[in-house]
């Protein structure tokens, strides 16, 4: 992070801008928003500037750029068209330690402004410290088109019912869950989308009046967290990971996705490793359940699918047991967002009817790549963990029917930026995983399906080279 966001209160305090031109009127018009005391410094002004003058406060000084206006200001902004101009204002203000905005300089800045999306009082700022202000201006007009038009209003109510809620909610953890809540409350959005406000605070009143002002009850959220890329997350896991106290991720969860979480939020990784290092599960259930009696909102994030291999339904039931809340949030699982990063279809009307999803380590490891799990009868086969096991895996998909020509393809950190895909056939699985050096997380996929990969038929060329 090159810059520093913060919000200055500008009200009744003295700002100076350099320059009388198109860039320096608006920069003040976005000034005087904010309440600033704006003296302008040019000796020549365009006609838009001389009008706000008259109509407003504005102090003029019109004469050549003034080194000694700096000092009185608390910001300082260099809007002229003649870069030697701004360099001068630039170093007026380092001399005198005031912040400066050289526009469209960075180098000759020592603060910058953001495109704005105001809602107010909810201002929400964009940068890209500088670099892209145009695409910085497209992220606004983005934001600017999602945001719903009742959020201002929905900020300024909450604001009048500030120490209403604050003196209602003793538990800072139930305090937070009620703000959270608003946005969920659809009587209190839709009278305000509506152009109703009064309506609004009589929901928002009587939703204050039947609150429960108790400790904030605990609860666990298994999450899926998809494959890897944090974009194939759903709307449902995001919005726990903005509202989670404490996160319990496993190691196949990517830095991009933790990174979407509530930023103050505990993260604790208790993810198992190779050789049973790690947090084993008795350890992560403990975990799990002392958090939860704590009064704690904690998901429990997964790669892929909680139901799907990562041990969700063990964790569900001894949550349940034990008297804790429980909710269940789908992920795409690795088979499905791996096979279509790839561009493997995991059916097709001519070579597959079903899919088998296998994992190559489980309770049972040498029972879980049987012969009979793995055989083709028409449908595709999806390994988990299977590249620790490679030649095992290779060994039982022949036996269990699957010729050494059958396409296969190891997807490695599939749908991420990460992602390597390898082709080759059952006979040279384990040759391939070994020699590409191939690392977990990791999805074999095994089919006639796998040929209808874009890539499949060059791979195969080079091989058969």
């Amino acid at each position: 992070m090159d810059y520093l966001p913060i919000f200055a209160r500008l009200a009744g305090r003295p700002v100076l801008v350099v320059g009388g031109g198109a860039v320096a009127l608006r920069k003040i018009r976005l000034l005087q928003q904010a309440g600033a005391r704006v003296t302008v410094n040019a000796p020549q002004i365009c006609h838009e500037l001389a009008a706000l003058a008259a109509a407003t406060d504005l102090c003029l000084v019109k004469q050549e750029f003034d080194p000694d206006l700096v000092a009185g200001a608390v910001l300082v902004i260099a809007a002229t068209d003649d870069p030697t101009v701004n360099v001068r204002v630039f170093a007026a203000g380092e001399r005198h330690g005031r912040l400066v905005n050289s526009v469209d300089d960075p180098e000759h800045s020592s603060f910058i402004t953001p495109a704005i999306v105001d809602r107010s009082p909810l201002v929400i700022a964009i940068s890209s410290g500088g670099t892209a202000p145009a695409l910085a201006r497209q992220v606004r007009t983005w934001l600017e088109a999602r945001l719903p038009e009742a959020i201002g209003p929905l900020f300024r109510l909450a604001e009048q019912y500030r120490s209403r809620i604050v003196a209602k909610f003793t538990d800072p953890r139930r305090r937070r869950r009620f703000y959270e809540g608003l946005m969920d409350r659809s009587s209190v959005v839709a009278a305000l989308e509506q152009g109703h406000p009064d309506q609004a605070a009589a929901c928002l009143n009587q939703a204050l009046e039947t609150a429960d002002t108790g400790p904030a009850p605990g609860r666990v959220v298994l999450a899926g967290a998809g494959p890897g890329d944090p974009a194939l997350l759903t709307l449902r896991a995001l919005r726990h990971l903005e509202c989670a106290d404490s996160i319990l991720y496993d190691r196949l969860v990517t830095p991009e996705i933790l990174a979407c979480a509530r930023r103050d939020a505990v993260r604790v990784e208790v993810g198992k490793g190779p050789g049973g290092q790690g947090w084993h599960q008795e350890q992560i259930l403990a975990e799990l359940v002392r958090r939860a009696a704590a009064g704690e909102y904690v998901v429990r994030l997964k790669g892929g699918d909680p139901f799907i291999f990562g041990r969700g339904g063990e964790e569900t039931e001894y949550l349940r047991a034990r008297g804790v809340a429980v909710e269940v949030v789908p992920g795409i699982t690795a088979a499905l967002g791996c096979a279509a990063a790839a561009g493997i279809p995991l059916t097709h009307r001519d070579d597959s009817h079903g899919v088998c999803l296998v994992a190559a380590v489980g309770t049972e490891a040498d029972d879980e790549l049987e012969p009979e799990r793995l055989a083709p009868v028409g449908r595709t086969v999806a390994v988990y963990m299977g590249v620790h096991a490679a030649a095992r895996l290779q060994t039982a998909l022949l036996a269990a029917g699957h010729p050494g020509p059958t396409p296969a393809a190891v997807i490695e950190n599939g749908t991420t930026l990460r992602q390597r895909v390898l082709f080759c056939r059952v006979a040279d699985l384990a040759t391939t995983v070994s020699c590409c050096q191939v690392q977990a997380p990791a999805l074999v996929i095994v089919g006639p399906v796998v040929a209808r990969a874009p890539g499949y038929a060059a791979a195969a060329a080079g091989t058969a080279a």
